[in-house]
């Protein structure tokens, strides 16, 4: 078991990057950080919790805004490989070209996640994305703002197959 909690985290490729097999129930709250991506969680073969993070550009905001010192080439959240029962509750991302990526991940679901992004620099980023063979999905009234796509669905299954991702009430604009 892994436990992250009441952190502020500035200044590395990832706040947290959850890559050896068979580690379960991780649990990240309350996490502030701004790094070139945000926390990775792999192989993770039972519920893990992130909830109330922010990602956000606290090392350069405040210091003239412009592309480069408010934008992150990477991705806010990446659920990646083999994750079961992905649980996000509240999470927030701005500036990052991908927000959350659920890719290869069985039941995630996200609530009232957020992902942002500076109006007029949007063309390529994507709030959300799920793909690769992710299973029942669930996006409950997650929002994506400034987005160049603010929900990209490519689960890389047939909906025959008896799974299916869910978008419910979703919010996106300026997009």
């Amino acid at each position: 078991d892994v436990t992250l909690r009441n952190l502020l985290i500035l200044g590395f490729e990832r706040p947290f990057n959850h890559g050896v097999a068979d580690l379960a129930r991780v649990r990240i709250e309350y996490v502030a950080y701004d790094c070139t991506n945000g926390p990775r969680i792999e192989n993770c073969f039972d519920i893990q919790h992130l909830n109330f993070c922010h990602g956000y550009p606290y090392t350069t905001a405040g210091r003239g805004f412009t592309d480069a010192t408010i934008t992150r080439s990477g991705t806010g959240y990446h659920y990646a490989t083999a994750v079961d029962w992905a649980k996000g509750l509240n999470a927030f991302a701005f500036g990052w070209s991908v927000g959350f990526d659920l890719d290869s991940v069985d039941n995630g679901t996200m609530i009232g996640c957020g992902a942002d992004f500076p109006a007029g620099l949007a063309s390529t980023s994507i709030g959300f994305r799920i793909r690769n063979g992710s299973l029942d999905s669930v996006l409950l009234a997650c929002q994506a703002a400034a987005q160049g796509t603010g929900f990209r669905l490519d689960p890389g299954i047939p909906a025959t197959a008896g799974h299916h991702v869910k978008l419910i009430a979703p919010s996106t604009w300026g997009t």
